[in-house]
């Protein structure tokens, strides 16, 4: 705001010595110059100060951003990114490893641990079998299942979304009916209904996701 005071200021010094005081050396050398002009230099210098300062508070406050709105816990959980062409997709839900220099299966390995690490339920990954994530429940019953499915698939929303991810039951004589239902409806919490699609196998239930993340399949 500094040059625009200036010019202001300066403008209102020139107007003085033309229009107030008009007898000293200065400003007859003020009304002999305006007089050449043919025109008043005062207030043009006034007026452009004023614009002056006026476009700088304008600009200042177009840069300052609008506050984000928050979303709910509704609209953050479905508001996910969609690919933006093919070859080129999105993950859904899955969050991506911020460091791009790590070394990105390591860490997500490393975050299974905090999934279910105990002998009824351990996250597996097999890529060989063609399914790269598996949430191996052994001797449980179907709570004990809905408890680890349903950490299971909040994990999944953390990590890069991988292609396919499954729910293995080995052993479970206790667990009635098959568990895609279970497995669908948490997946659901976390995902957007068109990101997946869950089948049932013999041994348990299939997620596949409709955008995975490319670095699965590198």
């Amino acid at each position: 705001m500094f040059v625009p005071a200036l010019v202001f200021v300066a403008g209102a010094l020139l107007s003085w010595l033309s229009y107030v005081d008009r007898t000293s050396a200065v400003a007859i050398a003020v009304v002999e110059m305006e007089s050449q002009f043919g025109f008043p230099v005062g207030p043009l210098f006034m007026t452009a100060g004023a614009v002056l300062a006026i476009a700088r508070v304008w600009h200042r406050h177009a840069k300052v951003p609008a506050p984000a709105r928050p979303l709910t816990r509704d609209a953050a959980r479905t508001q996910a990114p969609r690919p933006s062409a093919p070859g080129q997709p999105a993950a859904p839900g899955g969050r991506s490893i911020e460091d791009p220099g790590s070394n990105w299966l390591t860490t997500v390995r490393a975050s299974a641990r905090g999934v279910s690490d105990d002998p009824m339920g351990r996250v597996r990954f097999d890529a060989a079998q063609g399914v790269p994530i598996a949430l191996v429940l052994t001797a449980v019953t179907r709570e004990q299942a809905r408890r680890r499915v349903s950490a299971y698939a909040a994990w999944l929303a953390t990590i890069p979304t991988p292609p396919t991810a499954r729910v293995h039951v080995v052993s479970s004589p206790d667990l009635e009916g098959p568990l895609h239902g279970v497995f669908r409806g948490e997946l659901a919490k976390h995902f957007p209904a068109e990101a997946f699609h869950v089948t049932s196998t013999h041994e348990g239930a299939d997620a596949l996701f409709t955008w995975p993340d490319p670095r699965w399949s590198a």
